[in-house]
């Protein structure tokens, strides 16, 4: 979210943000790190921290 909060800014918006995927508590702890969907969530967190820094070294 902070890379689209930083887009929609730098085009002259004010977004709201309102993250609304929310992980059930059940989600924590030693074997959940096994898991395959614990692999995609780090997928999607490098992606926007790329993101991000390709943000800043364009800008």
């Amino acid at each position: 979210m902070p890379r689209s909060m930083k887009l929609f800014q730098k085009e002259g918006l004010n977004p709201i943000a309102a993250p609304a995927d929310f992980n059930s508590p059940n989600e924590d702890g030693l074997t959940s790190i096994l898991q395959g969907k614990q692999l995609k969530k780090t997928e999607q967190a490098l992606h926007e921290y790329l993101g991000l820094l390709w943000f800043e070294l364009r800008n």
